[in-house]
């Protein structure tokens, strides 16, 4: 049994023996029971979801979330190479030579690159 397992059940436990002295309704123990119980179901699914987010590896760092937007460069690329702004994050990205002011879609990536083309519309 876990810790967490341990810290539930032996509360539980003492205040079933104190039960008739504190006056308190079997509904009102169920209650907290279940609140507790809930409580760290969703706490679990919380943290999972936190440990998958902050991975090195999460979709969102990689950029795979960005493919197909469309974005315009501040910056012209220069030797194929530049950065772009999208969302709260600055992009290395990788493409044909264009100017500032240029319409682009990230159409790929690679690693930490994204892989851009000039836009048609």
């Amino acid at each position: 049994m876990s810790a967490v397992g341990i810290g539930g059940v032996l509360p539980l436990a003492l205040s079933l023996r104190t039960l008739p002295r504190l006056n308190v309704t079997p509904m009102i123990w169920f209650i907290l029971f279940a609140t507790t119980v809930f409580g760290w179901y969703f706490w679990r699914q919380w943290r999972e979801r936190q440990r998958e987010l902050n991975s090195p590896l999460a979709s969102h760092r990689l950029g795979h979330a960005h493919i197909g937007q469309v974005a315009m460069l501040l910056r012209p690329l220069n030797n194929g190479r530049g950065r772009l702004r999208l969302g709260n994050r600055e992009w290395e990205i990788r493409g044909p030579e264009l100017p500032a002011g240029t319409k682009v879609r990230v159409i790929g990536v690679d690693g930490t690159v994204l892989l851009v083309d000039r836009c048609v519309n």
